[in-house]
């Protein structure tokens, strides 16, 4: 049975592999802490290849269950980088 406790550890000695399999069952059932940090390590590239479409959409079910790590992840990802001064 999955647990997120085991997939957080795993994630914190390195095992993301495991991490994955963890809590993509619990992100498909809906536990928004689940969604959030599946997203956030599919983005990473940890597992290896970067997948920003499956990582946006596990982060965007966390957001919109109203987890906030889950929004601001959004925000950055979508937001543009903005300039300083017009000198750069």
């Amino acid at each position: 049975m999955a647990d997120f406790k085991t997939g957080l550890d795993a994630a914190n000695r390195g095992d993301f592999n495991t991490a994955v399999q963890e809590w993509t069952p619990l992100a498909a059932a809906g536990n928004a802490d689940a969604q959030y940090n599946l997203g956030a390590l599919l983005l990473s590239g940890k597992t290896g290849q970067p997948d920003a479409k499956d990582a946006v959409k596990w982060i965007e079910k966390a957001a919109a269950k109203g987890h906030v790590e889950a929004a601001y992840a959004l925000g950055m990802i979508f937001t543009p980088a903005r300039r300083t001064s017009n000198r750069i």
